[in-house]
């Protein structure tokens, strides 16, 4: 079984069934507590959303933690966590490099979970949704309210705006847990 943790701040509720859901409750930044939490679990995978600094910063205390656990991510997510200049990581104070076998390449159809995984480039090439019929896991790819950020090294303006579309039509009737806040609360989609 893989649980799931959303980085940000929300746990993830194993129903007992195989399914996922969001814990009830407000998001926010990262606290040590979370973190602590995290590390009392059996941990055997790590959905990246994508491959940025500030969404990897956690994996070297996880892997030491727990050495086996499989991070999964794109073709271009395996070569950003192994390079700090693309994963950014170089340029924000605390250089991260991670190239070991535990990741594993995703593609778009692939399910892990109970969730499907959809490559959503734009905001960077390491983008991906996970989703399953209640909520979808967009990162950065998508945040409710926010125009995507495309102007960090190797986004796409275009592939963003054509991205949009395509998330919310995903997104519809599911709760969205972005990768930030978005006024404290999560954004469900109705159509």
């Amino acid at each position: 079984m893989v649980y799931g943790v959303w980085f940000m701040g929300d746990d993830l509720v194993n129903d007992n069934d195989g399914s996922l859901r969001p814990a009830q409750g407000k998001h926010g930044s990262p606290t040590n507590e979370n973190c602590r939490r995290l590390l009392d679990l059996k941990v055997e995978g790590v959905l990246l959303t994508h491959a940025h600094f500030d969404h990897i910063y956690g994996l070297p205390a996880l892997l030491e933690k727990f050495p086996e656990v499989a991070i999964y991510t794109n073709e271009w997510g395996k070569a950003a966590l192994a390079d700090d200049k693309l994963n950014l990581s170089l340029y924000h104070g605390s250089p991260v490099s991670i190239d070991c076998p535990n990741v594993q390449v995703v593609k778009e159809g692939d399910k892990l979970c109970g969730l499907e995984v959809y490559e959503t480039p734009g905001h960077n090439p390491s983008s991906i949704c996970y989703a399953d019929e209640k909520v979808i896991f967009t990162g950065d790819a998508y945040i409710p309210g926010c125009k995507v950020v495309t102007n960090l090294p190797h986004g796409n303006k275009a592939q963003a705006a054509a991205l949009v579309e395509r998330v919310l039509a995903l997104a519809e009737g599911k709760v969205v847990c972005a990768g930030h806040e978005v006024k404290g609360e999560r954004l469900e989609v109705k159509g």
